[in-house]
């Protein structure tokens, strides 16, 4: 930078004075006077080009530079399979959804037999207490085609969702405790509106759930949300993230009030050959075929063992619009009461008449 402005300084400097000297000279000699002031007007513009062209030139090579490292993102991102990427999964102000409108269109091309894998926490964009239409729609239509599911959420009884609730609503879980966080209200929803599908949908409906649908719970909090359709597959990295500079940092973008950090990660969306959407695809079944996830129907026994142990023995039950209800006290096994010994009238024993221990009279017992 030094070296720069020097030079700047020089050049300036020796424009200066040869243009003035050749001014002068013009004065002199009427004969040369046309040229000598072009000449002078010459060492004049010397000002002005060693002064703008420097920066013309870093505003050139800038926005070349900027340019060709946009054309080597696109190179990447296409060698790695990647077609698209959203800001967020959430819904954007003035935009809508992108994301939920592009993976809908994924789901419609999806055929009769064919298998859609979902990983999320909670699965809030189609069974929660506030699903996203899109998506619901989209994931019924697929029901009624054909289409066969396999999700994979979070187990609302374990210590994995207790903590995740713990860190999206620390004010919440505090004061009032974790069967009161939105992600508890949320997973147990999906998990009712799965188990017993038919308070939501009619009853053929129903019954394609249970043919179609195969569900997953993990205990161990996943690393990433999957969406592997036919045509694309879906990668959003899952985060711990949740501390106040960052709700401040949103508040501020009108976003107040967040119950749950998750979908402002940006979404890749990845083509099904690539083999980034082989290794999403390989994550998936490995989790979902882990012997630590279990089934539909244990992780509603757990559900609700959970819930009477948080609550004192009583438990809630199941509400389509994943509201408590009156609490209810779990009925009680009765047990069984043993018949008494019944006694016999038999002869009086031996020691009835020799006076042993039958009679109240001292035992023949060496410790006494």
């Amino acid at each position: 930078m030094g070296t720069q402005f020097w030079r700047t300084t020089t050049l300036c400097l020796a424009g200066s004075t040869i243009g003035a000297v050749l001014l002068y000279a013009s004065t002199l000699t009427e004969t040369y006077a046309p040229l000598l002031l072009v000449c002078a007007g010459a060492a004049f513009g010397i000002i002005p080009a060693t002064l703008l062209l420097p920066v013309e030139t870093r505003s050139m090579l800038d926005a070349i530079r900027s340019e060709m490292g946009r054309l080597s993102i696109v190179a990447d991102a296409d060698q790695a399979g990647i077609r698209r990427i959203f800001e967020q999964r959430r819904p954007v102000e003035g935009v809508g959804c992108p994301f939920a409108d592009e993976v809908a269109n994924c789901i419609r091309k999806a055929r009769s037999g064919d298998v859609i894998r979902w990983m999320s926490v909670s699965h809030r964009d189609l069974f929660g207490t506030a699903p996203t239409t899109a998506l619901r729609h989209a994931f019924m239509d697929a029901i009624l085609r054909g289409v066969h599911f396999e999700l994979l959420l979070l187990d609302p009884s374990s210590k994995a969702a207790s903590d995740r609730a713990r860190v999206e609503e620390p004010a919440t879980y505090k004061e009032r405790g974790y069967l009161a966080t939105t992600l508890w209200k949320d997973i147990r929803q999906s998990l009712i509106a799965l188990e017993d599908p038919s308070q939501t949908v009619s009853a053929e409906n129903a019954k394609r759930f249970s043919e179609q649908i195969k569900v997953g719970f993990s205990a161990s909090m996943m690393a990433a949300y999957v969406l592997e359709t036919p045509d694309a597959t879906f990668l959003e990295v899952y985060h711990e993230g949740g501390d106040d500079e960052l709700r401040e940092e949103l508040a501020s973008e009108g976003l107040s009030n967040i119950a749950c950090f998750g979908g402002f990660f940006p979404v890749f969306m990845l083509t099904s050959e690539s083999r980034a959407a082989k290794i999403a695809s390989a994550h998936f079944r490995a989790v979902f075929q882990s012997p630590s996830t279990i089934t539909l129907a244990k992780a509603c026994q757990k559900r609700i063992r959970f819930e009477m142990k948080r609550t004192g023995g009583l438990h809630v039950a199941n509400s389509p619009s994943g509201q408590s209800a009156q609490p209810q006290r779990a009925p009680r096994k009765r047990r069984r009461r043993r018949p008494p010994k019944r006694r016999t009238n038999g002869p009086p024993s031996p020691d009835a008449q020799t006076g042993g221990p039958g009679d109240g009279a001292p035992r023949n017992n060496p410790r006494t």
